[in-house]
This record gives structure tokens, C-alpha cells and sequence, in this order.
């Protein structure tokens, strides 16, 4: 099996790194969701280099966040056969400077464990919230 799809949930200081889709965006217009996006190059399903490498690419293209590959903990709980999730936790004082995409139209850094109030959003986004929250 292949990689499709990958996502990067990115945590600074308790605070949960939300955007929200495009209101002109055909998949789910004004969802709010963690950076995610589809693979473009070809990689086995799970945890690996090329796997780590477009989680970071994506990261960088939604959100203009630079990370290390280092930097990401791999989620099996939230990755699936053509889906891999990853942790990124931020440890600056300020948090790191967001510069959205075209497919994002707000951003929005929310405490991690009211980030439920937030609606409409993305049914995984919810699952790892009430994990990390214990709800």
C-alpha cells in the first residue's frame, strides 16, 4: 500500500495550531483542521524518511513552519493504511510565525484542550483533541 495523505499536529505552549480551510475550497470549505495534504511522492504506508519528508513539505506550504523531521514524533494511533499523523511540539518563546496557503483563509493557536469549541471541525482533529484532553 501507498502513502496518500499526511498530517502534522502542531502544539506551542498548550496550544493546538488550527487553520481553516478556504471558504472557494471544494473539500470542505471553512473546516477548521491540522496542516494536512496529499503526498507527492511515492512511499509505503506508516513512519519513514520520505513519510516524515512530506509531512514537513506540507507543513511548510500550509503554514510556513520549518521544522526538522527530527523534530516529529510519529502517531500510528491516527495514521491508518493511507494516512500518516505526526506530533510536532514547539519549544520557543513566541510561537513560530504562520503564513497561510491560498487553500487557508485564518489560523488560529487555541488552548489544546478547547480546540473541540471550534466547529465546524475535522473529525480527526476531534479524536486527538479528546485523546490529548482525556474528554
Amino acid at each position: 500500500m501507498e502513502l496518500n495523505t499526511t498530517s502534522v499536529y502542531v502544539i506551542w505552549k498548550g496550544h493546538l495550531l488550527l487553520i481553516l480551510r478556504s471558504r472557494n475550497d471544494s473539500n470542505n470549505p471553512l473546516w477548521w483542521e491540522a496542516p494536512a495534504g496529499h503526498v507527492d511522492v511515492h512511499c509505503n504506508v506508516g513512519d519513514s524518511a520520505i513519510a516524515r519528508s512530506e509531512a514537513l513539505r506540507e507543513l511548510k506550504e500550509e503554514t510556513g513552519i520549518e521544522a526538522q523531521d527530527s523534530q516529529l514524533v510519529y502517531l500510528p494511533r491516527y495514521s491508518n493504511l493511507k494516512h500518516s499523523s505526526y506530533l510536532l511540539i514547539i519549544h520557543s518563546k513566541l510561537p513560530p510565525k504562520v503564513t497561510l496557503s491560498f487553500e487557508h483563509e485564518k489560523f488560529k493557536w487555541i488552548s489544546l484542550c478547547k480546540a473541540n469549541v471550534c466547529s465546524p471541525l475535522r473529525k480527526e482533529v476531534k479524536q486527538f483533541v479528546k485523546d490529548m484532553c482525556n474528554v
